[in-house]
């Protein structure tokens, strides 16, 4: 319904008899061929916002649907921070939504990325102030890391932190869904701008510095009593 709302039925049309790919690499090379170059992945993003949003008339209304209502209602809600989500259950493709209040002008998000380099975090933020809606939609590679995302807007009065656990260079998808890996992955959020904090490589550095400078004191110190 939505690949034939934003782009028109001749793109399902073309994926009917394209039957030596798989699903989601099928929709790409359709897509590819009626010139949108856009993949699985980013189209899957672009879903699940206007599943959550469903607002017609911003983003040439690429985030809501003209002949559906679609809600996601299973969500957290946040209303006081910091807030930190400890072993969040990511599934492939399947959807983490958070809608924030009260959050004035500012908040950071940091999230953790899968350790594993064929998953990716695609992560979404949704911003609604005195300006109207702002989309943020990003893919973080599974590096194992932290990311700070610092996120801004002129009297916020809610917004929306969507995950979702992506496949990289995976183009069919598990014969149980039930069965499918899972990355237990942690969010935080905290109303300010925060920057990551000095890595103990930094520190070891530091410490073997001042170590080596207070060895050759002591030489120093040594050769001038000779």
């Amino acid at each position: 319904m939505y690949i034939s709302e934003k782009y028109g039925i001749e793109v399902i049309k073309d994926m009917i008899p394209n039957d030596s790919m798989q699903g989601p690499k099928a929709i790409e090379n359709s897509l590819l061929n009626h010139g949108y170059n856009i993949s699985f992945n980013e189209l899957f993003l672009d879903i699940i916002t206007a599943c959550s949003l469903d607002e017609l008339g911003i983003y040439d209304n690429l985030y809501g649907f003209v002949n559906a209502d679609f809600q996601i209602f299973r969500h957290r809600t946040v209303t006081r921070y910091p807030k930190t989500f400890t072993d969040i259950k990511h599934r492939f493709y399947d959807v983490e939504l958070k809608e924030l209040y009260y959050l004035l002008n500012e908040f950071t998000l940091i999230v953790e990325t899968p350790e594993i380099s064929t998953r990716s975090l695609g992560t979404i933020i949704i911003i609604h102030d005195e300006n109207g809606w702002t989309v943020e939609q990003l893919i973080l590679l599974g590096t194992g890391s932290k990311e700070y995302l610092h996120c801004t807007g002129q009297n916020i009065d809610e917004a929306y932190v969507i995950t979702s656990l992506l496949k990289e260079g995976i183009t069919f998808a598990p014969s149980s869904f039930s069965a499918s890996p899972f990355s237990l992955l942690n969010l935080s959020i905290v109303p300010e701008h925060q920057k990551p904090a000095r890595t103990n490589s930094y520190t070891i550095l530091t410490i073997a510095t001042t170590l080596l400078l207070m060895c050759n004191l002591v030489i120093m110190i040594k050769k001038k009593r000779k």
